[in-house]
């Protein structure tokens, strides 16, 4: 059976308008607590330098910026730790 995704856009608009926004704010989370200007949407968050700690400071500041997340998203091996497949997941969601 496949995991519960643990993820949720919180806005005032409907889920159409608001799902192109979850791969923009998740992308911007990853660039900021990386320090990377640039990440391709199927780099492993892991491999470009992501620890344990680095995803409770992005499931942090993802909520911070209304997409509330949990940590177990970057180890679900359906979607696994990269941006297009949290994307997907957390979409999927809706």
């Amino acid at each position: 059976a496949r995991p519960v995704v643990h993820g949720n856009l919180r806005s005032q608009h409907s889920q159409t308008s608001a799902t192109p926004g979850v791969h923009s704010v998740l992308q911007e989370v990853w660039q900021t607590v990386l320090g990377l200007e640039e990440i391709g949407p199927d780099e492993s968050f892991f491999d470009l330098g992501g620890d344990s700690l680095a995803v409770l400071e992005a499931v942090a500041l993802a909520h911070a910026r209304g997409l509330t997340l949990s940590p177990a998203l970057w180890y679900d091996p359906f979607c696994g730790p990269s941006l297009a497949g949290q994307s997907a997941a957390i979409q999927g969601a809706y």
